[in-house]
């Protein structure tokens, strides 16, 4: 049989109850395909896998099975009462415990999801591997299956490059079974289309790592958020590692301190006190917390140390105000209406003779050619209808590859709670992705790391290995598009971009 081209290219999305795939191998004629009465059975098989609520799921189930140290963690001693502050199973915010029942439920809640997902589907191998063939069963008409493992079978390496919506935007392509005994990863690079947005009607090109990379990086890991030492995703040690890591690299690095918006503009803007186009950072790095999002895709924020006083249309999340996609799309524009208080605090670029004027986002935080978001949900625009999020908004600001996550982490102190091997698998996977960014392919680079973590799973089964965290990375590509509308396959993406590296 004839060799396939290396690269399918993808369009997949869910609508009433029924999902949607149209797909070509190269200049071949397109395929489409529609799989009814599907959606459903994906979306409980994700819910029962992934960190998140599921459908009817109660607050007040037993705790016993749950280890004493989640318990504790998740701030929920013996009796279910709350202590005075607490950090969460995926570093969640201190908070004031005053004995309402809707803060109890709220933990408790979070805890049994946590407990659920660690001792779940993805738990263990053999486990794991049967969901993923009941998920690729559901999920992936039989013939684009059938022509995927042809070349699993043949080994012949290819991109399988997608574009989603809807509940299928959490699924971990990369475990996918293909074959007999190998999934997707273990002959495909899976990457993205980058959300469509302005810059593909305007024809400004985003940023080239070619241009950049001799720039020095801006690394925003774990910034504080309130008083005291609160909502720290990492632990010392590993605030630590990163600043080592600035140490013999260079660059900025904000490491486990008061960060906020307007200091991010500073650290973007060549001139921190004028607006601007380009970045005077080679890369962004953010490790930290990401909120909101799931009915207002506007609302998907970047947790920094924003107070009350900082300009923003974001509402406050516990302590900070979040640095929403919004925000970072649109800037200040509208900021009379949004925001008359003369005392907010805008960043120096959007003042002029020290009163605020209307400056978009992508002038106030223009962002590098690569961008990497290590947070809870960082990914989810593809969730929408109407993708919209942090991930198409930095798009829009210039950016040409995000490493986005699909689905909430669990900290690597949950982790700790079922296993002694002493492990950081969020760690890992985030500077994993940091040293890939680093270098000419990146998107090759975080494949490569990902079958290292799937070949360990295979072979020891140990939970730190477990897909949870590396396969919630997913790799967005910007590529020029031919012909935006109608949104569709024919010319869609060019064969050569730049960049990705993948």
């Amino acid at each position: 049989m004839t060799p396939r081209p290396d690269r399918v290219k993808i369009v997949q999305s869910d609508l009433e109850g029924k999902i949607y795939w149209t797909w070509t191998w190269g200049g071949e004629p397109q395929v489409a395909v529609t799989l009814s009465r599907q959606v459903a059975k994906v979306r409980g098989l994700l819910a029962e896998a992934l960190p998140g609520a599921l459908p009817g799921e109660v607050t007040d189930a037993d705790l016993a099975p749950v280890p004493a140290k989640l318990r504790a963690l998740g701030g929920l001693a013996a009796g279910g009462s709350l202590p005075e502050r607490y950090r969460g199973p995926h570093g969640d915010a201190p908070t004031l415990a005053a004995g309402t029942s809707k803060a109890e439920d709220r933990r408790r809640a979070e805890v049994l999801r946590t407990h659920r997902c660690l001792t779940g589907p993805l738990s263990t191998p053999d486990r794991e591997a049967r969901w993923a063939a009941d998920l690729a069963q559901a999920l992936v008409p039989g013939q684009l299956l059938a022509e995927i493992g042809e070349r699993a079978r043949t080994n012949q390496p290819f991109e399988f490059l997608i574009m989603l919506s809807g509940d299928c935007a959490a699924v971990p392509w990369e475990i996918l079974p293909v074959a007999e005994g190998k999934v997707l990863l273990d002959v495909a690079t899976v990457t993205h289309f980058a959300p469509m947005t302005q810059r593909d009607f305007s024809g400004v090109p985003p940023r080239r790592w070619g241009a950049t990379k001799a720039l020095p990086p801006l690394w925003v890991i774990d910034p504080r958020l309130g008083r005291g030492n609160g909502w720290h995703v990492l632990d010392e040690d590993e605030h630590a590692e990163w600043a080592r890591l600035a140490a013999v690299d260079g660059g900025t690095m904000r490491v486990a301190v008061d960060y906020d918006r307007i200091e991010l503009s500073r650290d973007l803007l060549p001139d921190g006190s004028q607006p601007g186009l380009d970045s005077k950072a080679g890369r962004f790095f953010y490790l930290g917390h990401v909120a909101g999002g799931d009915d207002d895709p506007q609302s998907t924020s970047l947790l920094l140390g924003c107070g009350s006083r900082v300009y923003s249309t974001a509402t406050m999340s516990g302590p900070v105000r979040g640095f929403s996609a919004r925000d970072a799309l649109m800037g200040t524009i509208d900021f009379a209406e949004a925001n008359g208080d003369r005392r907010t605090r805008y960043p120096d670029a959007a003042l002029a003779d020290g009163m605020p004027r209307e400056v978009p986002g992508n002038q106030l935080w223009p962002m590098p050619a690569r961008v990497a978001l290590i947070a809870c949900d960082s990914g989810s625009d593809f969730r929408h209808a109407e993708p919209f999020g942090l991930v198409t908004a930095f798009f829009e600001a210039g950016a040409e590859l995000i490493t986005a996550t699909r689905w909430a982490l669990i900290t690597d102190r949950a982790f700790g709670c079922y296993s002694d091997a002493g492990r950081h698998p969020l760690q890992e996977a985030a500077l994993a992705v940091d040293a890939a960014h680093r270098g000419e392919r990146p998107v090759a680079d975080i494949g490569a790391w990902q079958r290292e973590r799937l070949a360990r799973w295979r072979c020891d089964g140990e939970l730190a290995d477990s897909p949870l965290t590396w396969a919630a990375l997913a790799n967005h590509v910007w590529r020029p598009r031919a012909n935006p509308l109608p949104p569709g396959l024919e010319g869609l993406v060019d064969e050569k971009a730049e960049g990705a590296g993948g």
